[in-house]
């Protein structure tokens, strides 16, 4: 799945920095597919992660 980002300014001290976050559509397309795919597990449900984690799943 495509992530959409848009950059953050970000000022720590006299360091400025930019960091990537999540567009509030792009999160909606993950709660989407979350959504959908959980219920379907039978038994287990694996998530796999490459990259950051999304901020929609636990720890």
């Amino acid at each position: 799945m495509l992530q959409h980002y848009s950059s953050e300014l970000c000022v720590h001290g006299t360091e400025v920095m930019f960091a990537q976050v999540l567009t509030d559509e792009a999160l909606q397309r993950q709660r989407a597919l979350l959504y959908a795919a959980a219920p379907r597990a039978r038994d287990v449900l694996v998530v796999s992660v490459v990259g950051e984690a999304s901020e929609l799943l636990p720890g």
